[in-house]
């Protein structure tokens, strides 16, 4: 996910969660880019 911001606290649990739920190693993961790792 692409996010001009940060991550909630709040919305982290979730996040979190989703990746655990739906990540395949090799073949679907994921990785959070905010604002700072835009800003490269």
């Amino acid at each position: 996910m692409c996010a001009g911001g940060e991550l909630k606290q709040e919305i982290d649990q979730n996040w979190a969660g989703y990746i655990s739920d739906n990540r395949k190693e090799g073949e679907i993961e994921y990785e959070f880019w905010g604002g700072d790792k835009l800003a490269y």
